[in-house]
C-alpha cells in the first residue's frame, strides 16, 4: 500500500464512468481492452479463504489479461471499502501487459475492523474493488470495475457451540468454536486417553476452540488428580490427519480445561492424546 495513495487516486475514483456494467465470461470481466479475472484471497500459507479476519493478513490475487494486439503499459488499483462505502485500503501496482498476453499481481492487506459474525449487524457489506488504468497521468481506462463482497469478521466470534459427548452412560458438555465447518462426531477412549474429533466441511483454515468440563479431565490428564491440574502442565499432544500440530492459549479455569489449535482447509480430523505426567 502507498501513503497517501487515497488522496492521489480521488479524482481517478470520482470521474471513472459510473455505467460500467458487471460482466463476465467463466470468472473473468469481458469489457475493455483488459479483462480482469475474479479477485481470489489467499493466506499467508498459501490456502484459499473465503472470508476475512481482524487483525490477520490476506492476499489479494488478481489475473490481468490484455484483449489488445499490442503491448500496453498498465496501472491496477485494488479498493476495499467498508459496509459504509468509506475505503479502507486502496494500493496500485503498474507493469506492462504483452499482446494478448496475462499478468499476476498480488497485494497484502490487514483488516482492522469489522463485525461479530453472530450479530444481525454483521453482514458482507465489504467489497473489493479492483480496475485498471494506462496510468496515474490523463489515465485511460481499460478495464471495467470488478467488485467482489466480502465478510471481515471478528477473529474467534463464532458463538460457542455444544457437543453432548456420551461417556460411561453420561453426556457431557464439550464447548466449542470453529470459524468453518463444523463437529461431525468426537469419539472418546478413556483406556487410551485419546479424543478423536471429526469433522466437516472445513471449507477454509479456521481455529478450533475447545472446552472440557473437569469430569473430562481424566482423558486429558490421565494420571493427574483433579486439584493437580494447572495452566503450567505438559499439554496435550494434537494431531490434524496425522500430522502434528501445536495446541495454543491452554488454560485451566474453575478446573476447565480450554485450549484453541489451528485448523487447515479440507481437515478430516483432530486428535487429541492425554498428557502422561513424568
Amino acid at each position: 500500500m502507498v501513503k497517501g495513495l487515497a488522496i492521489l487516486a480521488l479524482p481517478i475514483l470520482l470521474t471513472l464512468p459510473l455505467v460500467l456494467s458487471h460482466q463476465t465470461v467463466g470468472g473473468m470481466s469481458v469489457l475493455g481492452p483488459v479483462s480482469v479475472m475474479y479477485p481470489t484471497l489467499f493466506d499467508t500459507r498459501g490456502q484459499e479463504i473465503t472470508y476475512l479476519e481482524i487483525g490477520r493478513q490476506v492476499v489479494v490475487r488478481l489475473v490481468l489479461q490484455s484483449n489488445l494486439i499490442s503491448d500496453q503499459h498498465f496501472v491496477v488499483l485494488t479498493e476495499i471499502r467498508d459496509e459504509a462505502g468509506i475505503s479502507q485500503y486502496l494500493a496500485w501496482q503498474s507493469g506492462k501487459l504483452s499482446a494478448t498476453g496475462n499478468y499476476t499481481t498480488e497485494t497484502s492487506w490487514v483488516p482492522d475492523s469489522g463485525c461479530y459474525e453472530n450479530s444481525s449487524e454483521c453482514n458482507d457489506g465489504y467489497q473489493i474493488r479492483v480496475f485498471v488504468l494506462s496510468g496515474l497521468e490523463n489515465p485511460q481506462v481499460l478495464s471495467e470495475v470488478v467488485v467482489r463482497d466480502i465478510a471481515v469478521i471478528q477473529a474467534g466470534s463464532k458463538a460457542d457451540k455444544i457437543y453432548a459427548l456420551e461417556l460411561d452412560s453420561e453426556l457431557h458438555s464439550i464447548r466449542y468454536s470453529l470459524g468453518s465447518g463444523g463437529i461431525q462426531e468426537i469419539i472418546a477412549d478413556p483406556s487410551l486417553a485419546t479424543i478423536r474429533i471429526q469433522l466437516h466441511n472445513v471449507a477454509a483454515d479456521a481455529s478450533l476452540e475447545l472446552t472440557f468440563p473437569k469430569e473430562l479431565n481424566r482423558l486429558l490428564f490421565p494420571d493427574a488428580s483433579p486439584e493437580s491440574i494447572s495452566d503450567d502442565m505438559v499439554e496435550p499432544i494434537i494431531f490434524i490427519d496425522s500430522i502434528p500440530e501445536n495446541l495454543k492459549d491452554f488454560q485451566v479455569v474453575n478446573d476447565e480445561i480450554s485450549f484453541s489449535v489451528d485448523i487447515p482447509r479440507g481437515a478430516k480430523e483432530v486428535e487429541i492424546i492425554g498428557a502422561w505426567l513424568p
